[in-house]
């Protein structure tokens, strides 16, 4: 948040959910927004997220705690709007990129194990919300496999930055075919900024699925039928389903 700042904590909510919903009836389809591995879930308890918020106003510099408790309240913020607009919540987890001293296209893999167990709260907290996640980090991968196959609201999505190299992507497809059902991921998203890095994309992932599901077949996991329909399940019907692009 920055800027002329709402007067109270209740006004900022209201401008949060006005702001997503605006974007929404103007025709965007869903939100995407990055968790930084910094992230430490801290609830506010009754009262004290005005006290921060009107130290924040004020421009008064917050402590630790007092930061946390403020990005937490955000999120919550955040997705309680896109709860009441019925909007999926994409979110890019695991990279480091755009600090001080960094150069422009620099980034990093930024792990941070305890992130994944502080998200599992905020997804159940928001059951009715459906949740995408992109990662950045083959490390992290068992994590939110996990997470999505224990939890009913949340799905994975492509392959985002670092892990875009071929072994990584046959790792990670090979392992959500063998832990996840077939309607819990989808195999192509992308925040290319250009047509051209975009095809690039989408052809290293599908040659990637076409090894895989080639390596299924042959092993006894996959006929050659049920392979076009795992295929055409994530990388068509999910996203469909998922970020609801039936025609209306």
């Amino acid at each position: 948040m920055s800027g002329n700042l709402p007067e109270t904590s209740d006004q900022a909510e209201q401008s949060i959910f006005d702001f997503f919903k605006n974007k929404s009836q103007s025709g965007v389809r869903y939100f995407t927004a990055f968790i930084s591995s910094a992230f430490n879930l801290k609830k506010p308890i009754s009262g004290q997220i005005n006290k921060i918020y009107n130290k924040k106003k004020a421009g008064i510099k917050l402590g630790f705690e007092e930061n946390n408790i403020f990005f937490t309240w955000l999120l919550y913020s955040y997705l309680e709007a896109l709860k009441n607009l019925g909007s999926p919540a994409q979110f890019v987890i695991g990279a480091y990129w755009a600090r001080q001293g960094m150069k422009y296209g620099e980034s990093y893999v930024w792990n941070n194990h305890q992130l994944s167990l502080d998200l599992v709260t905020v997804f159940k907290d928001f059951p009715k919300v459906s949740m995408s996640l992109m990662y950045a980090s083959l490390s992290m991968a068992q994590e939110f496999t996990i997470i999505a196959r224990m939890l009913p609201n949340v799905s994975l999505l492509g392959f985002w930055w670092h892990t875009l190299i071929p072994n990584i992507i046959e790792q990670i497809i090979s392992q959500r075919i063998e832990s996840l059902p077939a309607n819990k991921w989808i195999a192509i998203a992308t925040d290319a900024y250009s047509v051209e890095w975009a095809y690039g994309k989408v052809s290293l992932v599908l040659h990637c699925l076409a090894k895989v599901l080639s390596q299924k077949i042959e092993e006894g996991y996959f006929t050659e039928k049920s392979a076009i329909e795992y295929a055409r399940r994530i990388l068509y019907e999910n996203p469909k389903e998922i970020y609801k692009l039936e025609k209306e």
